[in-house]
């Protein structure tokens, strides 16, 4: 409700000077508009009439002006006003010299148009720059007197310049008329009022919104004015008639503004800030009335000086009975804690805050945080106290050292070492199994001291790594060696874990250390074992392969003594298998992997071996491999390639039996493994030979090879099928197997 009153008051201030009725508005309007034809109708029988009079009205005003300011200079807070009614009286003294040497009046013969022209220039300058500068200053320190000697040296020189030194640039040439610097200089004034109303726009916070637009309005007219002032040919041409009008309105708007306004509202015009100071003394009541705190102004002795609407609320007394009681009865002072905080602190002039309850009219009990802060006024001391309620922090806090304990319990029952950081990477916990293992105390660890026991050969290398992910915030995993209290490295996986608040503020990083020194070692024999064992199956591999190049040897030695040609033929079939077999061990000596191999390189090692055995050469045969990347185990390896070896020795020799394709063309054999789907493959082997005979089923015959071929696609749950058209293309699908 008080702040509804306070916002009701300051619009009516605010509107109280532009409260017209209807009829007083129109017939001010008519007024004015009366006047303009007045002055208008006198420039026609007599412009130096006119002149003289719409002169004579902005000297009024100005003088006016000042002495409203003057006379309340010591009450007037807004520096705006100061400066205006100091610069327009001077101003008035150059338009007084102005209008006494325009042309008809004979007081400087030869001399009146181009003197008149140049005072009405001077004049405008100190005008449009008082305008400027005077809202900048609006809220500095200024002295008046200082500022009334700058103003009147700026007017001595001013005439000194002209009538003196003669200095100051020709501003109308009889003949010629207006001269450039004249021109020019009406619309650097006009700028200069314009860039006024910019400034006026920014400190608009220190001006009654009406009187805010007077003053602009004004400003703006001033521009009209100056720009008519650059046209004509003649003082007594009609853009100097227009110029001089529109300077009536000009200072008549001036007038509106300060003096009118001013004189029916001066609170709101020139004591503003103060009432802005009154309305927000008024505010800071209402806040502090309806504050969570409670506020006492009390004096060092305990008595109640003031307090808010607070303490009546929450501790249930009325206002009467506070003003008769001291602070010491509603805290119940016993053990004079705060009676001889108030002395001593007042001996030091010094403020304090104690945690003491207050009871209620009731005899209720509050947990408090008083706050006593020691302040002067007027040559006597108060207290200025405020008192909050702190039941529930005090609950909270007790949750948390409860919660606190219960962590350290927790810690320090755990079987492993705990540790944790503050956001800067200094330790600031460990827990007790992290002093048992260490044998220090928790302040030897405290900060960086626990890298003390890090092993030099793993320190430098820890702290990098550490630093590098807290720098990051995330998890990481360490192992180093950590000196244990018997003087021993043992081996230590430390994990660090960032922690963060509600709203993701980092903490620091939480972590524990377990001693892994014996699952090292096991781990260390482990790996040895399996090297001993990698080596050992190399080996194996490498005697296999031997053996089966042994064997391949006794057929090459067997085949010289063989005079039967299928006989030979059959040794040479046996002698490619083993060959094929042989092929896939020494793979897996020079592998490092000894489950798997590459059956891509393999299958190239592969057909190289048959066309080496069946004495092709590359320009008799039309060879083509397109073969993926597969790497599968060592039995379905040995599967296929004992299937592949029995396909290609087929069209090796069957296909070609007079060296060319079945069409008479260059002999051709295609040979791919195609990736098929996500673990499907085929391979395909085609060539363009005499075909397979129509009368011979491959699934069901005497041949020993495709007999093989069968049972070993059987075994690998394969699909083979064969396509005669143009020669012969056997495909086989397989799966692999997880």
């Amino acid at each position: 409700m008080r702040q509804k009153e306070i916002t009701h008051k300051n619009n009516q201030g605010d509107n109280y000077s532009n409260e017209l009725t209807p009829v007083s508005y129109y017939f001010s309007i008519l007024i004015a508009l009366g006047t303009i034809a007045a002055l208008f109708l006198i420039s026609i029988f007599n412009y130096l009439l006119f002149h003289s009079i719409v002169e004579g009205f902005s000297i009024v005003i100005a003088c006016g002006i000042f002495m409203v300011v003057w006379n309340s200079r010591r009450f007037i807070e807004n520096n705006f006003f100061i400066i205006i009614g100091i610069a327009y009286v001077f101003v008035s003294a150059i338009d007084f010299i102005h209008a006494v040497t325009y042309n008809g009046i004979d007081i400087f013969s030869g001399k009146s148009a181009n003197l008149s022209t140049q005072l009405w220039i001077a004049a405008r300058y100190l005008q449009a720059i008082s305008l400027l500068i005077a809202p900048l200053l609006i809220d500095k320190k200024i002295k008046i007197y200082h500022i009334i000697s700058i103003y009147f040296i700026a007017l001595i020189f001013i005439f000194l310049s002209i009538f003196y030194l003669q200095i100051f640039p020709d501003c109308f040439i009889e003949g010629r008329g207006l001269t450039p610097f004249k021109k020019t200089s009406e619309f650097v004034i006009a700028s200069l009022f314009f860039l006024s109303i910019i400034v006026l726009h920014k400190k608009k916070e220190y001006f009654n919104s009406h009187l805010f637009d007077l003053v602009v309005a004004s400003n703006i007219v001033n521009i009209a004015s100056e720009l008519n002032f650059t046209f004509y040919e003649t003082p007594y041409s009609l853009p100097n008639l227009t110029g001089h009008i529109l300077k009536v309105i000009s200072f008549y708007l001036i007038y509106k503004a300060i003096i009118v306004t001013g004189l029916k509202d001066p609170f709101n015009v020139l004591f503003r800030k103060l009432k802005q100071k009154e309305e927000t003394l008024q505010l800071t009541r209402f806040s502090v009335d309806h504050a969570q705190g409670l506020f006492f102004w009390i004096k060092p002795d305990g008595k109640i000086y003031n307090f808010n609407n607070t303490v009546i609320q929450k501790l249930g007394y009325t206002s009467e009975k506070l003003y008769q009681m001291s602070f010491f009865e509603i805290c119940r002072d016993s053990d004079l804690e705060i009676y001889m905080n108030l002395r001593d602190k007042t001996k030091q002039r010094k403020s304090f805050t104690i945690e003491h309850p207050l009871i209620t009219q009731e005899n209720k009990t509050l947990e408090m945080e008083i706050e006593f802060n020691y302040l002067e006024f007027e040559s006597e001391e108060y207290y200025c106290t405020i008192a909050r309620d702190i039941t529930e922090r005090k609950r909270t806090k007790e949750k948390l050292l409860e919660s606190e304990a219960r962590f350290r319990n927790l810690a320090d029952t755990a079987p492993v070492m705990i540790w944790m950081t503050d956001s800067s990477k200094m330790c600031n916990y460990c827990n007790k199994p992290w002093l048992e293992f260490t044998g220090r105390t928790i302040e030897n660890e405290l900060g960086f001291g626990w890298t003390e026991l890090i092993h030099p050969d793993d320190k430098t290398i820890y702290i990098e790594k550490f630093s590098a992910m807290f720098d990051v915030k995330k998890e990481f995993n360490i192992e180093y060696r950590f000196k244990r209290q018997d003087g021993q490295y043992r081996w230590i996986l430390n994990t660090g874990i960032p922690r963060f608040t509600t709203n993701c503020s980092f903490l620091g990083y939480i972590g524990s250390c377990i001693d892994i020194t014996e699952l090292k070692r096991s781990r260390e024999q482990s790996e040895n074992s399996l090297k001993e064992k990698v080596v050992l199956l190399k080996e194996i591999h490498h005697r296999v392969k031997n053996n089966l190049q042994l064997i391949t040897s006794l057929f090459n030695l067997q085949y010289a003594y063989i005079q039967d040609d299928e006989a030979k033929e059959m040794f040479m079939e046996s002698q490619n298998r083993v060959k094929s077999m042989a092929l896939i061990h020494e793979k897996l000596y020079l592998s490092n992997n000894l489950s798997y191999i590459n059956f891509s390189e393999y299958m190239r090692g592969l057909i190289t071996n048959l066309l080496s055995s069946y004495r092709f050469k590359l320009n008799t045969l039309d060879l083509e491999l397109k073969i993926d990347d597969l790497e599968i185990n060592v039995d379905l390896a040995v599967y296929l390639g004992l299937i592949i070896n029995e396909l290609v020795s087929n069209s090796f020799k069957h296909a070609f039996p007079e060296g060319k394709g079945f069409d008479g063309s260059k002999s051709k054999l295609v040979i791919y493994l195609n990736n098929l789907e996500s673990r499907k493959y085929a391979i395909i082997v085609k060539d363009n030979g005499c075909g397979f005979p129509d009368t011979l089923d491959f699934r069901n015959t005497n041949s020993l090879g495709m007999q093989l071929v069968n049972s070993l696609v059987d075994q690998i749950r394969g699909y083979i099928e064969l396509k005669r058209k143009g020669g012969t293309e056997f495909i086989l699908t397989f799966e692999l197997k997880n």
